[in-house]
């Protein structure tokens, strides 16, 4: 009796173990999240208050993250607010929507074309550009989101006007 009463033991303490052990998909987002950070990106996740105010198409925001990159320091937008750009099909979208000039411009650029297929939307802001995505991608998406968001911002610059 006391053998199976050790093994019961053994068995909990195990699985405890394993339970709390990351998964192999958690590691690879992990090893993501740590190699965008090195490239100078900021990595935030979506929670309810965020996708509300930004994302109200979204029916679950669980599983989303944006990727921020920021001006270099001492430029400033001489604009506010955020520009929410849409990149996922909408059927219920409006014709002036599908028409969005920035959209246009960074369509004629070919910046858009080098994203993940799980981007969903690209937030322009004051002090940068973020990428709202899936993180479904090989760890190389990572350097393409960062190349991307650089391209945004020096495209960007060109169009509006920065004070230094």
């Amino acid at each position: 009796m006391g053998f199976w009463v050790a093994i019961l033991i053994t068995l909990a303490v195990f699985g405890s173990v394993l339970w709390v052990m990351p998964s192999p998909r958690e590691k690879a987002l992990t090893q993501m999240r740590h190699k965008a950070m090195g490239l100078g990106l900021k990595v935030r996740l979506v929670d309810k208050t965020l996708a509300g105010k930004l994302f109200p198409w979204l029916e679950s925001y669980h599983g989303y993250v944006m990727y921020e990159k920021y001006h270099s320091i001492g430029k400033k937008a001489s604009s506010s607010g955020t520009k929410i750009i849409r990149l996922s099909v909408d059927e219920n979208a409006h014709e002036l929507d599908l028409q969005e000039p920035v959209r246009q411009f960074l369509d004629q650029t070919d910046l858009i074309k080098s994203l993940p297929e799980s981007s969903e939307a690209i937030a322009l802001f004051s002090g940068g550009v973020a990428l709202l995505w899936r993180e479904r991608d090989e760890p190389e998406g990572v350097e393409r989101i960062e190349k991307f968001l650089a391209g945004c911002i020096a495209e960007i610059d060109k169009l509006r006007g920065f004070e230094g």
